[in-house]
């Protein structure tokens, strides 16, 4: 569950990067090392930490591009909100929090603001201020589908599990096409131990966003619950061919299989 709210409350994503230096520990006895092609592991994880910094790159290069506005007083309403943005994402939650505010004052669309600002103290763990600001989102646009949401993950994550599932309906009772109502809720039908649940609420979020990876971990994770194995194991594969080495995923497969194979009928020896 994890996974999908933190995807849901941090405006900008960014995959985490995995460590370059790493990999498996050297046998104990003494060997010469072998020079030889990398494996497929390694090019993997290469291919995935050159893209991390690729991302790290074009986001400092926006970062300063954005400064040049603001230094020249050329900078609009959206690129501050924007730069507030990255500036979040890189932890400069002071300086995210100035330009918030700074486009407040100038006018910038209020629900908008005020939730990014919830979602500023949400992630400097200054809940009570979070929880404020969404609710001032909240009180100028009621039916705001990403407000309620902001809240019940807000709840969700403040443990207060049915009042983030009854907010999730209520967002799916105005607005049936928000898919992050749908994903969360099946999540949390998860977390709650109700797969059967969960089920509908993950199908229907990955027909309305395409084939986002977060509800299809929950869907895996729900087929595996009600020993419905075969269409897991899809699910995880439908993420292994687009990750090809997801640890999550290939953990996940593996079990399946493991489950699968203990299921199977045992031919006696004639």
């Amino acid at each position: 569950m994890k996974r999908l709210l933190m995807a849901t409350l941090i405006l900008i994503a960014l995959g985490g990067c995995t460590n370059p230096f790493g990999g498996d520990q050297l046998p104990a006895q003494k060997t010469e090392a072998t020079p030889g092609a990398p494996t497929a592991k390694e090019e993997s994880e290469f291919a995935k930490d050159l893209q991390v910094l690729k991302q790290m790159i074009m986001m400092q290069e926006e970062i300063l591009s954005l400064q040049s506005q603001l230094s020249a007083g050329t900078i609009t309403e959206a690129g501050l909100q924007r730069l507030g943005n990255l500036y979040m994402v890189k932890g400069w939650f002071d300086e995210a929090e100035w330009a918030f505010k700074r486009n407040l004052l100038k006018g910038y669309d209020k629900v908008d603001g005020y939730n990014a600002l919830g979602i500023l103290n949400f992630r400097r763990r200054q809940m009570e201020e979070s929880l404020e600001y969404f609710f001032k989102a909240s009180k100028l646009a009621p039916q705001d589908s990403r407000t309620m949401n902001n809240i019940a993950i807000w709840h969700a994550k403040s443990g207060n599990q049915e009042a983030a599932v009854n907010f999730w309906k209520k967002i799916i009772a105005t607005k049936d096409d928000f898919p992050e109502a749908y994903s969360n809720l099946g999540a949390a039908y998860n977390k709650n131990g109700a797969p059967e649940q969960a089920i509908p609420m993950l199908k229907k979020a990955i027909e309305i966003d395409g084939e986002p990876f977060g509800p299809h971990f929950e869907l895996a994770k729900s087929y595996e619950a009600v020993k419905d194995y075969p269409n897991a194991e899809k699910e995880y594969r439908f993420i292994l061919a687009a990750t090809s080495d997801d640890p999550e995923a290939l953990e996940g497969l593996e079990r399946i299989q493991k489950l699968k194979a203990a299921q199977a009928p045992q031919t006696q020896p004639g």
